[in-house]
């Protein structure tokens, strides 16, 4: 028997044995029978009592305890039954490697953990707080997680000593997306159709649903027809059948295929003959067969894309610091340039300001003597060029005779 199971029965068991509920009253140990017979004089269709509450029930005057007894632990069996049963969805769209409670092991262990929580007592001498501890962290799927972590996840905000009232559904949404409302919608249903995926039924491009009809009142039955995503093919009872008729104790398998096990697909299946309604969601599955979690995913390329954002915009630094950086030197580079053109410019310009054509020459004198006496047109130089012949071509300064006239280009002193 589960260690969930087995602790509810031995509850339900304590709080019989020690409490009696009388018309929604409870009696606490010590209480006695002169208590109850006070309260019976007005209620005498309820069974003579002739010992104390704390007394161990008789043979012979504690059959109605012992029928209240067997009754709720048949209850209580029934009901984490189904849980276990229920649980196998969340199994089914599970997306991480953690591991699968049903609610009320999950719902104790939160209690447990969140009343150690709050009185400061998550030491290691605290045996139940590191049961739970080690149990929630497992369901996470988070073997190291610390105290804050989960209490972050399972206890209440306003009131931390008490779990939030939708601890599970948190849980169940953080490993298994969407797969909540599908087991609350088996666990709902329990008193008439039982839901199952067996485990071995559960692969990428196939599973396998069970349904028991348990209604054995007469006329009770159930008309079961489902309606797949895109993509995925079911029949009932290994057919093509697109509904069933169970009655009570009938039981079927709903088999369900798709080609395509890299996109999300569900399975709704019905109960046309009553108000029983389950959609199962079937996870997708990477190329190599691994489930993938959307949300994780969804992060994965969210980090990836910021990623790439801030390799990006490194590059932009880059190349902006190394555009300053040339900036800077085609700037001081052209501001060299500058200087020097202005240096040249200024040297031209006092050469222009100082140098004069002596044109008079008619090719007797070198032009270097034609430019030094300042008896040839009143003023002297030096020779810098001459030019002379048909073709007004360079010639040397001094060159003598040109054999013709020539221009001499002389630099005054």
């Amino acid at each position: 028997m589960p260690v969930e199971r087995h602790n509810c029965l031995r509850m339900a068991s304590e709080q019989v044995r020690t409490k009696i509920k009388w018309n929604g009253r409870r009696l606490p140990n010590g209480r006695h029978v002169t208590q109850i017979n006070a309260w019976r004089q007005k209620r005498p269709h309820w069974p003579p009592i002739n010992r104390s509450i704390d007394s161990p029930v008789s043979s012979t005057g504690g059959n109605e305890v012992k029928v209240f007894l067997v009754l709720a632990i048949a209850v209580i069996s029934a009901t984490a039954h189904a849980q276990e049963q229920c649980s196998s969805i969340i199994s089914f769209s599970r997306v991480s490697s953690s591991s699968v409670a049903d609610s009320s092991a999950f719902d104790q262990e939160a209690a447990t953990f969140c009343s150690a929580y709050s009185r400061n007592s998550s030491t290691s001498s605290d045996t139940n707080f590191a049961a739970s501890h080690k149990f929630l962290s497992a369901s996470f799927g988070q073997e190291n997680a610390s105290t804050e972590s989960i209490a972050s996840k399972v206890c209440s905000a306003s009131n931390r000593s008490v779990a939030r009232s939708d601890a599970y559904k948190q849980y169940v949404e953080s490993v298994a997306p969407g797969a909540f409302d599908a087991y609350a919608a088996c666990v709902k249903a329990k008193d008439s159709l039982q839901f199952a995926v067996p485990a071995a039924s559960m692969l990428p491009t196939e599973f396998t649903v069970s349904a028991r009809f348990v209604l054995s009142a007469s006329g009770a039955k159930a008309e079961l027809k489902h309606t797949p995503s895109d993509g995925v093919a079911c029949g009932w009872n290994n057919s093509n059948a697109q509904s069933v008729t169970l009655r009570g104790g009938d039981s079927t398998t709903l088999r369900c295929k798709r080609t395509d096990a890299t996109k999300q697909a569900y399975v709704t299946i019905i109960n046309a003959a009553g108000t029983e309604q389950l959609t199962i969601p079937w996870k997708r599955y990477t190329a190599a067969g691994n489930p993938v979690d959307n949300l994780s995913a969804l992060t994965a390329d969210l980090m990836k894309a910021q990623a790439t954002l801030v390799a990006l915009q490194t590059s932009i630094n880059a190349i902006q610091a190394e555009a300053a950086r040339q900036g800077a030197a085609i700037g001081q580079t052209s501001q060299t340039l500058s200087s020097r053109l202005n240096t040249a410019e200024s040297r031209i310009a006092a050469v222009d300001s100082k140098t004069r054509w002596k044109a008079g020459n008619d090719g007797c004198a070198s032009c270097n003597r034609f430019c030094r006496e300042s008896q040839f047109e009143g003023w002297s130089g030096v020779c810098v060029a001459a030019t002379g012949g048909t073709a007004n071509e360079a010639l040397p300064c001094d060159k003598q005779p040109y054999g013709g006239p020539v221009h001499c280009m002389c630099a005054a002193r």
